[in-house]
């Protein structure tokens, strides 16, 4: 059976969607991930399986507006609404993951530097008895 606590990997596919880890910067595919990071992130507050998470991701996301990335007509949501969804569809979740929860995680800090997102590969969560 699935419960809501197996949720806690869409903070990664958040961030690390939205970082592009593995595409080449400034290129159209590392566009394309980020876009599809923020689309993720504004569905979440409909899609979300688990009530709590969609009422404290509508929350989060009511103060990032979608903003037009360019002649594309593609939306674009600011990093800080990215990391503010994560955040939420951890905390939403009832063991109420945090960065502590785990031998390693995608964070801000790796947002914005490459060795930190090289040293989040491979996320254990510490405790398995929340599953």
């Amino acid at each position: 059976d699935i419960t809501p606590n197996d949720l806690w990997a869409i903070h990664d596919l958040l961030l690390v969607g939205y970082d592009g880890y593995f595409m080449k910067k400034d290129s159209p595919g590392h566009a394309e991930a980020q876009e599809a990071a923020a689309e993720l992130a504004r569905l979440l507050p409909h899609l979300h399986p688990h009530l709590p998470c969609r009422e404290m991701l509508t929350t989060a996301m009511a103060r990032y507006p979608p903003v037009p990335r360019g002649p594309s007509e593609a939306y674009l949501l600011p990093q800080p609404a990215i990391v503010e969804a994560a955040e939420a569809a951890w905390r939403c979740l009832p063991a109420a993951f945090t960065v502590a929860s785990f031998t390693a995680s995608f964070s801000l800090a790796a947002l914005q530097d490459d060795q930190q997102a090289q040293q989040a590969k491979d996320p254990n969560l510490r405790d398995h008895s929340v599953l």
